[in-house]
């Protein structure tokens, strides 16, 4: 039995930062042949200029993201809908557009009042 070593992904998908369609331009520090670059979108890409590494989220960035997720599923349970794959193209799109917009509303509620993100 032969083994095939892993081949690296030069194909973009996915934002390392966002998450959002990737461009083509990947970053990182690959040490071996086979790993794989971090993939940016055409809005992050600004981002090079001004931090050196892509970072982790920080302790602001999770909470808001908990809040926001609290958010959708509200949502979610004010149609009575928790299961995704049966909403409709309408409440979908009303789900991920409460998760996208409360994650801005909750960082910025928490910056602005200096409330403890843990």
């Amino acid at each position: 039995m032969t083994t095939t070593a892993k081949q690296p992904n030069h194909d973009p998908d996915a934002c390392h930062v966002c998450g959002r369609h990737a461009i083509g331009i990947g970053v990182g520090q690959m040490r071996r042949p086979t790993d794989d670059p971090r993939w940016l979108c055409a809005e992050c890409l600004p981002l090079l200029e001004y931090v050196k590494d892509i970072r982790r989220w920080d302790a602001y960035e999770i909470k808001a993201s908990e809040l926001a997720g609290q958010d959708a599923g509200a949502y979610a349970d004010s149609i009575g809908k928790t299961d995704l794959a049966i909403m409709d193209d309408v409440e979908w799109m009303t789900f991920r557009n409460t998760m996208i917009r409360g994650f801005g509303k909750h960082i910025r509620r928490l910056i602005r009042d200096g409330e403890a993100p843990w």
